[in-house]
């Protein structure tokens, strides 16, 4: 027993360092359309995702489709509900693993004048008997 606990030590020690992110992507496998995953973790050679659909199996070959542009491909390791690891067949640096941008389109940013969209403004009138303004 002793010894298993030495070898699970060195395990965690060898293991890469992970960076905690939430980035949205995107995987392939087995034909299978692109599906949409969110990692919770990225590290040199694995990802710890949260799949918003059906999960993968342990042992499904993946291609992971980074923002950039950037497609590597790696090993589904394990799956626990939503959550599984993704073990990389190539070296990533994380840091560059960047979310896409959003682009806000701003209508007029002139101080004093608002826009509302919409689908906020107000259908009906809403009146307020009780209000009175003095």
């Amino acid at each position: 027993m002793r010894v298993s606990m030495l070898e699970h030590e060195q395990d965690s020690e060898q293991r890469d360092a992970r960076q905690t992110r939430l980035i949205v992507l995107q995987m392939s496998r087995g034909g299978r359309p692109l599906q949409e995953i969110v990692a919770r973790n990225l590290s040199n050679r694995g990802i710890g995702a949260l799949s918003k659909t059906v999960p993968p199996i342990e042992g499904d070959q993946v291609t992971v489709h980074f923002p950039q542009g950037q497609r590597v491909t790696g090993v589904v390791r394990w799956v626990f509900r939503q959550n599984f690891g993704i073990l990389l067949d190539q070296d990533i640096d994380p840091t560059l693993i960047q979310p896409k941008a959003r682009h806000i389109q701003i209508i007029d940013d002139s101080p004093g004048k608002w826009h509302v969209c919409d689908r906020y403004k107000p259908e009906t009138a809403f009146k307020r008997p009780g209000l009175r303004i003095v």
